[in-house]
């Protein structure tokens, strides 16, 4: 693959999973801050830009272009960073959850 980046087209709305999908692969994500979901998951491993600022987010886009080190470490991060969602981490938290309510005692 030679792609290093994925950057979301619409400044309304950003598919999760495709976001996710992204840093499995490695790539360093461009989106806009537009849902509570993409907030939690871009985070050092990508650029958010605030929802409908064009300029901003065309600046931020050349800025990784011709940063190869911002780039690279942004990808770096993105799949340390997808580890999170993984099952083996994120089971645990919900088994945790569920001991916690009154009837599960």
């Amino acid at each position: 693959m030679n792609a290093v980046s994925v950057m979301q087209s619409s400044p309304s709305k950003f598919i999760v999973h495709g976001l996710l999908s992204t840093m499995e692969l490695r790539l360093c994500s461009n989106a806009y801050n537009c849902s509570a979901g993409v907030t939690d998951i871009i985070m050092n491993n990508g650029v958010l830009i605030p929802t409908f600022r064009q300029e901003e987010y065309a600046n931020r886009l050349v800025e990784l272009m011709q940063n190869d080190n911002l780039r690279t470490e942004l990808q770096k991060n993105s799949f340390a960073s997808i580890q999170r969602f993984y099952p083996k981490n994120i089971i645990p938290q919900w088994i945790r959850q569920f001991e916690r309510l009154p009837f599960s005692r």
